[in-house]
C-alpha cells in the first residue's frame, strides 16, 4: 500500500468534525466517502504510529468491543498546517524537489520549517 497523504489529510479533517467520543466515526465516514475500509484503518495505523491520532477507550459495541478514536494535540497542529490542500500539494512538490524521502515525518517538519521561514 502506498501512502495517500490526501487521505490522511481527509481522516483528520472528518475527525476534527465530530463531536467529542465519535472521532473515531470518521473512519466510516471517509470509507463511505469511497476508499476502502482497509485502505482507511492502514492509514489510520500509520497515524497512531506518528501520533497524529490515539485510542481514547475502549467502547462497548453490538458486534463487540471496539477502540474509540480521538485527535491528539500534535494531530490538531499538522491539521492547521496541512488544512489547505493547495499547501499540501505545495509541500510534497518541495519534498520531492528536495529529494528528500516522502514519508508522513518528513513532510510535517518540511511543513514546521516553510511555515518557520513565514513567520516574522
Amino acid at each position: 500500500m502506498k501512502r495517500d497523504y490526501k487521505l490522511i489529510r481527509r481522516i483528520l479533517l472528518v475527525m476534527e468534525e465530530q463531536e467529542p467520543g465519535n472521532e473515531g466515526l470518521a473512519l466510516s465516514v471517509v470509507a463511505e466517502d469511497g476508499c476502502d475500509a482497509a485502505t482507511v484503518i492502514s492509514h489510520a495505523e500509520l497515524m497512531m504510529d506518528e501520533a497524529l491520532i490515539a485510542e481514547h477507550r475502549l467502547v462497548a459495541e453490538d458486534s463487540g468491543t471496539g477502540v474509540s478514536l480521538r485527535l491528539t494535540s500534535r494531530g490538531h497542529d499538522v491539521l492547521e498546517r496541512i488544512r489547505d490542500e493547495s499547501f499540501l500539494d505545495r509541500l510534497l512538490v518541495e519534498v520531492r524537489r528536495q529529494g528528500l524521502p516522502l514519508t508522513l515525518r518528513v513532510l510535517i517538519r518540511v511543513a514546521e520549517s516553510l511555515l518557520d521561514k513565514a513567520l516574522p
